[in-house]
């Protein structure tokens, strides 16, 4: 998963309330998360972003695709 968050911020993305992938956004806010194991087309994934401020964003829902 490649997106774009605040620079340097902290990402954690969650299925079923589990962690399932973590990443920090670069200097330019890009990251990309590599998940622990592959999910099926359709599972709705939560991302959560928590900045050096340590504020926390409101979780961005992704569903996964087929590739």
């Amino acid at each position: 998963m490649t997106r774009k968050a605040e620079t340097r911020s902290k990402l954690t993305v969650k299925a079923s309330g589990k962690v399932i992938g973590t990443a920090t956004a670069a200097k330019n806010g890009k990251f990309t998360v590599t998940l622990k194991t592959t999910r099926k087309a359709g599972t709705v994934l939560q991302v959560h972003s928590k900045d050096k401020a340590g504020n926390v964003g409101k979780a961005a829902k992704v569903t996964v695709t087929k590739n």
